[in-house]
């Protein structure tokens, strides 16, 4: 195997800790009406995906979301309960990424949308005092470059936009269907399952010899 110069990240469960029931039992407690309580489907629907690929407006989202919910709700619960799935982006985190920047080409992969990317990249500046981007050579977000993981197009993108050997690239996701599609889209894929990100790395921020053993 190549040598690993480069390093795709997902973001959301890998980087950023994040919670769907909590957004879930927000939207219950508003008194969404869908076909079940466990909302299954819904990030399939037209209005997800439209924003995720960043094809429709928060606004335009809102207002096809509004059709589940009762009158009285708001646009800022419904954004406060569309937010609800956000939590911590810990420390250590943060400090290994800025340790394996010495090392290697660092790169961000992610499946989001605007809403979601206004308030956690605003929290992170509060909190850090700079750009979440900055930790990055260049962040990849779904909803700016209108594709998104699975969809093997995207590794293709991202890997031609950055000139990038996909033999010498590390694929981090902890969703196997997005690890899968990197594989076959030449990447070295690592699929993060019940560990930490920080659990890859030694402390000088470069990753363990045994990684690529273990994920077999």
């Amino acid at each position: 195997m190549n040598p690993v110069n480069n390093i795709i990240f997902d973001f959301g469960g890998v980087i950023l800790n994040i919670d769907y029931k909590r957004s879930l039992n927000a939207f219950l407690k508003l008194g969404i009406q869908w076909e079940d309580s466990a909302l299954e489907g819904f990030n399939r629907s037209d209005a997800y995906i439209g924003l995720e690929l960043g094809n429709i407006c928060p606004e335009n989202f809102f207002d096809e979301l509004r059709k589940y919910f009762p009158e009285s709700v708001s646009n800022k619960q419904l954004k406060d309960a569309w937010n609800a799935i956000l939590l911590d982006m810990p420390p250590e985190r943060v400090e290994l990424l800025k340790k394996a920047s010495r090392h290697y080409r660092l790169f961000l992969l992610s499946n989001t949308n605007q809403i979601h990317f206004e308030k956690y990249t605003r929290d992170f500046k509060l909190r850090y005092g700079y750009d979440f981007e900055d930790l990055f050579e260049k962040a990849y977000w779904s909803f700016r470059i209108h594709q998104s993981k699975p969809n093997p197009e995207i590794f293709k993108y991202v890997l031609e936009d950055s000139c990038l050997n996909a033999a010498e690239t590390l694929f981090i996701d902890d969703t196997l269907e997005n690890v899968l599609s990197a594989r076959n889209a030449g990447l070295i894929p690592y699929h993060l399952n019940q560990k930490d990100l920080t659990d890859l790395f030694d402390e000088s921020g470069v990753l363990k010899p045994d990684l690529f053993l273990e994920n077999k």
